[in-house]
Parts: structure tokens; sequence; C-alpha cells
């Protein structure tokens, strides 16, 4: 705790500058400035863009060797994936298919968790409108809201962003501008001009006229390295390798089987339902007594935002500096200067001209010599329609022998019902018309007014 109370000690009493006070300026030396990594002059930048396009232009491809790339880590095919996704041994099914299914027993499903039905939906629906109807407003008691952590003033901000001790300033405000020397400034990296950027294009595109191609360029035979796999690798990693035996699907006698009704557990309100409740649903508006049954309440802004003028005041600093020398400054000794653009983008002439050699060189080249043909392999083809159309069939096909003699006269005619039925236009219309009406005869008297503070 001493310690901690020393520190803050120190920490407010400002330093000593005395010894600055009656420092003597006469005593200093004059020293020349010497600059020990110079930046390159616009000549030497000048001289090393030549030497460097002239170094492109003469480089020999012929000293370059020719490489093959070996590939070190090969992908797996689909008979690796296939292998390595077996596993080491299958699990023994002679049981399975000696397996005895008259010991089965038949079981009842009984649904544990019932959904609740029409009536009980429509009864407990019944029931909360009692209950919201019937609650007593006068058992609730009022509660105070307290804010427990305001949020800090435009004037906390500022004293906290201030800091303890401010430093003195007093021999800022003696200093003699007069003994300031003027200095010149000089831009040591001084971008390329008009002229230079006009030459480096020119080159650029007698560097690309005298380009030849047939004997700078090599053909190069493209080789698949993974290549994908077919409908058919695909199709044959996708099959297991025994099929499941289906003979007892083929004998089995769909006499056996027995008819069942389904039954909707969870109906749809009807329209007369939805009418009915829309109807209590107005009458419950209507009988609504806002004079008794509302309550004023005064709202208070606990933390106001601050206004133009307190941000004003908070970025404002305690004290203004001096401008009486800027109020007596002579814009007469001001020089006039010319602003002198570095980087100049091209004119419209050099942009036609640039453009009309364009198509002077398009218009002379010679596709029958310069160009090359070259055949275009696929080497992985997309599948045909009828390629999908055999991976996605089976391999034998069901009998659908019992399907063409089926009789149809033995089917029964089924009207479907729409259980969620949406209002007519008629019913949109009348409740129009009854809002309407509520609108026009509410008595705007009852309403109370409010002032909010903020």
């Amino acid at each position: 705790m001493a310690s901690a109370n020393a520190t803050g000690t120190s920490a407010q009493t400002p330093p000593d500058v005395s010894g600055v006070t009656e420092f003597k300026r006469d005593s200093l030396k004059h020293v020349d400035t010497k600059e020990k990594n110079p930046l390159p002059s616009q000549a030497i930048i000048d001289e090393e863009a030549i030497d460097s396009r002239i170094a492109v232009k003469d480089f020999d491809k012929g000293k370059l060797k020719h490489v093959q790339s070996a590939e070190k880590n090969v992908l797996p095919t689909a008979g690796d994936i296939r292998a390595e996704m077996m596993p080491e041994s299958l699990p023994d099914r002679r049981e399975v298919a000696s397996f005895a299914k008259d010991k089965l027993k038949h079981v009842e499903t009984t649904e544990k968790v019932a959904l609740p039905t029409r009536d009980v939906i429509r009864e407990e629906a019944v029931e909360s409108r009692v209950e919201v109807k019937s609650f007593d407003r006068a058992a609730m008691t009022h509660v105070e809201t307290r804010e427990k952590n305001p949020l800090p003033t435009a004037g906390d901000i500022r004293a906290e962003m201030m800091p303890e001790s401010l430093p003195d300033r007093s021999e800022v405000a003696a200093f003699a501008k007069d003994k300031l020397k003027h200095v010149e400034t000089s831009e040591k990296v001084a971008l390329p001009t008009a002229e230079i950027i006009k030459e480096e294009a020119i080159d650029s595109r007698a560097e690309v006229k005298c380009f030849d191609k047939a004997s700078q360029l090599q053909h190069v035979d493209v080789h698949v390295k993974n290549p994908l796999p077919t409908a058919g690798d695909i199709r044959a990693e996708m099959m297991p390798e025994s099929l499941p035996d289906r003979s007892e699907v083929a004998a089995f006698a769909k006499d056996k089987l027995k008819h069942v009704e389904t039954s909707e557990k969870v109906a749809l309100p009807t329209a007369e339902i939805i009418k009915e409740e829309a109807i209590d649903s107005r009458a419950e508006v209507k009988c609504f007594d806002k004079a008794s049954q509302l309550q004023h309440v005064d709202v208070h802004v606990k933390n106001p935002l601050p206004t133009a003028g307190d941000i004003r005041a908070e970025m404002m600093p305690e004290s203004l500096p001096d401008r009486s020398e800027v109020a007596a400054f002579a814009k007469d000794k001001l020089k006039h200067v010319e602003t002198s653009e570095k980087v100049a983008l091209p004119t419209a002439e050099i942009i036609k001209e640039e453009a009309i050699d364009s198509r002077a060189e398009v218009k002379c080249f010679d596709k029958a010599s310069q160009l090359q043909h070259v055949d275009v392999h696929v080497k992985n083809p997309l599948p045909t329609a009828g390629d999908i159309r055999a991976e996605m069939m089976p391999d034998t096909l069901p009998d659908r022998s019992e399907v063409a003699a089926f009789a149809k006269d033995k089917l029964k005619h089924v009207e479907t019902s729409e259980k969620g039925s949406l209002p007519t236009a008629d019913l949109i219309k009348e409740e129009a018309i009854h809002s309407r009406a509520e609108v026009k005869t509410f008595d705007t008297s009852k309403l109370k007014h409010v002032e909010t503070n903020a």
C-alpha cells in the first residue's frame, strides 16, 4: 500500500523543467544532415527499366531443360475405395435365412401419446376465452422500474478522457518563429512522365508483333493422371457384392392383407367454427371498455441522448489557441505555385491512335500461318440420357402381370373435402363493413392525453 501511494504522488507532481529554461541555445553547433540510404533518381529508374527489357529480349530459351512432373500422392481408384470401406470379416447370415417366420406373434400397435380431438380443442378454446374475460386486473400490483447501471453522461466521458496533469506549454507560446529557416521539399521518388509511359507502350506492342510463336512455343501433351469414374464404375461401386433373396416377395399372397381405414387424428376447424370464432372476437373488441381497463402511463427517459450543443461543447478544447497572428498575416507574401500532374492520363488522340494500331494488327493477323489446328479429346464425357436411364434401372424388373389383370371396377369413388376452407368474398365484405362501423361509432372522448418527456 505504501509503494502504491508513493507512485500515485510521484505521478501527480510535474517534472522539473528548470534545466530546460536555463539552457543556452548559442552553445549548439550547426550539423548538416547526410542521407545514408538515398533513393534512386529518375534517370537510374529509367536506365534499370531499359536494361530489364533488354535482358528479357536477349534471353535464350534454348538453355531451359524439359522437366517431367512426377505425381507423388496418387489418388485412390474406385476399387481401392471399395476395398477400404469393406469390413475385414462379414457376419454370418445363415441363421437369418433358416429362421422360421411362423414362430413370430402378431402384436397390435397402441399409440401412447394420442393427439387431442376436435371437440377437446374447441372446448379448450372456449375455456381460454372465458378465463381472459373474467380476469381481475385490480389484483395486479404496480411496479416501478429502476435502472441499476445508468449510462455515463457527456461530462463523465470528458472527465475520464482528460489526463491527470497537463504538460507545460509556456515555452511554446514564447517560441520565436523568426529563427526558423525556409526548407524546399524535394520529391525523391518521381513518377514516370507521359512521354516515358507512351514509349513503354510502343515498345510493348513492338515485342508482341515480333513474337515468333512457331519457334518459341512448344507443343505440350496433357495426360490425365486421375480420370473421373464413368457411369459403369459408379454403378458397380454402388452395387452390393451379393443381392438379397427376393423369391419370397414374388410368392407373397396379397389376399392375406387386411383393409385399413385411415383416420385423421388432427382435424382442422371447419368453416362454421372459424366464422363463430371471428364473431366472438369482434364481440370482445366491441365490449372492451378502454376507460376503465386502461391506465395512464407517464414515460420518463432516464438516459437522454446528447444534443448538438452538448456534442459541440464536448469536442471543444478547454483553451483555444491564439489566432491573432493568423488575422494579421500578410497574404501578399505568398507565392503563386502551378500544380503539375505527375501521372498524366492518355489524351483522346493517344487513345484513338492506339485503337487504330490495334485494329490494324487484327486485320494484318495471318490465321493460316500463325494458328495451329488442335484436336480436342474429351477424356471424361458426360453421361447421355440413355446412360443415366440404364444406370437408374434395376437389374430385374418386378412382375407387373397382376397390375395388368387388375379389375378397376372394384375401386370406389371418393369425394375429396377440403378441411381448412378460406373465408369467402361475402364473409370478407361483411367483416369490412363491421370494422368500418366500429371505427365510425368509436367515442374519441374516452381517450386520455399522454405527455412524453424526452
